[in-house]
């Protein structure tokens, strides 16, 4: 294990790391960025060709990096800059390897566990989840706990021998976890987490194997905070084949002993992976901003930095058991200042994570009355346009547990389809499906409709004993509800039998606006009694119908690659 060492801030010393693995300590604004870009300039060959690969969090952080890179050349010109993230890395080793893979993006991802969710409803493999298949949170919060699962490198038979055995929502997420990489596996398809595990493998496999990038003699990691068992596995084989490593993380060894808790843990974790690394600290003398530690130490208030006045900033800590409580308390004290003299649109509150708080703020606030700024979402989170995607997902294969999630939906209008079809249709056609053991396909829909109704035909005709309907589950239905079920199944399948016919994105894109036009999507989400789920749906509805015709303005081949 590599030693420590303790250099002033970037005002006294500018580090510069020799061959090996180095860990950069400090705080903000002390220079661990800077040693980053010295690194990646002094790795440049005559031509301006980078030798250094920088690996930063995210997309955002990558333009960022390659701006700052950018100041500092005096031609304002990058020559095929080296700077990516640990999934483009991976995508780039795979393409470099010569494999073609198929990945999911989050759309398609969001539908394979809405699909496996629903059949293992159906088949009654669900015991704590199944009552809630039908929910919109629970893909959503499966899809989060599966990418989680999968960034911490813990495959499924790994999480069933450490949940408890007796609890059914484990064992529920343990079955749906695992029919869900199945998928995958029987697919030949990856998520986003299942790259980073190929590209590891490849790299365990193949040391020297080409990643994307040529004549790359250094990797620089900066920005991060913890890295995920994959991303240390490809840091351990990446450092056996350059010369220098340089990963900076924001701890430092003073007594604010909970503000650097994790980071301090992240750098033990790196110490273990990669053993050799040699830890040098810089220190705070550049950063210039006090820290909410620091603040709260000294009882609440602090003056700006850089102000020639002591102007106190008022710091109140709330303690709070939940999220709920929390945001509570907060939607008080935001009241309280609006009651008093500030104005709607001047008071920021900022999370550490929207996913968990986004809902109870929106729901919490509204009910204090106070007005929140809406932020915008991707249309695939919208719950009428996913019901849309699911529409279109369910030609060419007709699979049933689609299509009763569809016909089961909250946005399904079946008098959309015709006049006599109602709740009791649906619940017909429902039990219909399952009690004719129907898995899918176009024609087979229609023959088992046409099976179940001679069926109850001769039940109404034969002996006196024998029932006038046939037993669908717990439905009896009689020949004009089989019928009528079955007339409605068409008419649904009927309708979204354009899709297929479409030969140019103009034309696909058509046949979408008709058939979510003819299914009164937009009057069946208009019917919610909650106004702002109304008013979302409206919002996302005619998002994607501009979407739709900013497609149809494209006259290309329906599958055509439009990146080429």
């Amino acid at each position: 294990m590599g030693g420590a060492r303790h250099l002033g801030g970037r005002s006294e010393v500018a580090f510069e790391p020799g061959e090996g693995v180095y860990v950069l300590t400090g705080p903000a604004r002390c220079g661990k960025t800077s040693a980053v870009l010295r690194l990646y300039r002094r790795s440049l060959d005559e031509l301006g060709r980078p030798g250094c690969l920088v690996i930063v969090p995210n997309a955002p952080a990558a333009a960022q990096m390659r701006d700052r890179l950018l100041d500092g050349v005096d031609t304002g010109v990058l020559v095929a800059p080296a700077v990516t993230t640990f999934a483009a890395l991976a995508a780039g080793i795979l393409s470099a390897s010569g494999r073609a893979v198929e990945t999911l993006d989050p759309v398609q991802r969001h539908l394979l566990l809405a699909g496996i969710v629903a059949e293992m409803a159906s088949a009654g493999e669900l015991r704590a989840l199944g009552g809630l298949a039908d929910t919109p949170g629970l893909v959503a919060a499966l899809d989060g706990s599966i990418a989680e699962l999968k960034r911490a490198a813990v495959e499924p038979e790994v999480l069933a021998a450490a949940v408890d055995p007796d609890s059914a929502k484990d064992a529920d997420l343990v079955a749906i976890y695992a029919r869900y990489q199945q998928t995958l596996r029987e697919t030949g398809r990856y998520d986003v987490e299942g790259l980073m595990w190929l590209a590891r493998d490849l790299l365990a496999a193949d040391p020297a194997a080409a990643l994307g990038h040529t004549g790359i003699s250094a990797v620089a990691v900066d920005g991060f905070t913890d890295f995920t068992p994959t991303q240390l596995e490809m840091l351990t084989w990446l450092a056996r084949r350059v010369r220098t490593v340089l990963i900076t993380l924001p701890v430092m060894d003073d007594a604010r002993s909970r503000l650097w808790h994790w980071t301090r843990r992240t750098l033990e974790r790196v110490r273990r992976a990669l053993g050799s690394a040699e830890v040098v600290a810089l220190e705070a003398g550049a950063d210039p901003m006090p820290s909410m530690f620091d603040l709260a130490a000294r009882g609440g208030e602090a003056p700006v930095a850089g102000s020639a006045d002591a102007c106190p900033i008022g710091i109140t800590i709330l303690e709070a058991p939940d999220v709920e409580a929390e945001v509570r308390a907060v939607a008080g004290a935001v009241k309280a200042d609006l009651l008093a003299s500030a104005r709607p649109g001047s008071v920021a509150v900022l999370v550490r994570n929207l996913e968990g708080y986004q809902e109870p703020i929106e729901r919490i606030f509204a009910a204090c009355g106070i007005p929140v700024a809406g932020r915008p979402r991707p249309l695939a989170e919208s719950n009428v346009v996913r019901y849309i995607l699911a529409l279109l997902s369910l030609p060419p294969e007709w699979e049933f547990h689609r299509l009763l999630s569809i016909i089961k939906s909250s946005y399904f209008r079946p008098g959309s389809l015709g006049a006599g079809f109602d709740a009791t249709t649906v619940a017909t056609a429902e039990m219909a499906i399952r009690t004719a053991s129907v898995l899918g396909g176009r024609e087979e829909y229609a023959a088992a409709f046409d099976r179940l109704a001679r069926q109850a035909r001769l039940a109404a005709g034969g002996e006196e004993e024998e029932p006038e309907a046939l037993s669908l589950g717990p439905l009896m239905a009689d020949v004009a509800a089989i019928e009528s079920a079955g007339a409605m199944v068409e008419a649904l399948l009927g309708r979204l039998d354009r899709l297929a016919d479409a030969r140019t994105l103009a034309e696909y894109a058509g046949a979408v606006r008709e058939v979510v036009g003819a299914l009164g999507i937009a009057s069946a989400a208009a019917e919610c009694d909650d106004e702002r789920i109304v008013a979302a749906d409206l919002r996302a509805l005619k998002a994607f119908d501009e979407l739709l015709e900013e497609v149809a303005a494209a006259a290309v081949p329906v599958g055509t690659d439009l990146e080429k």
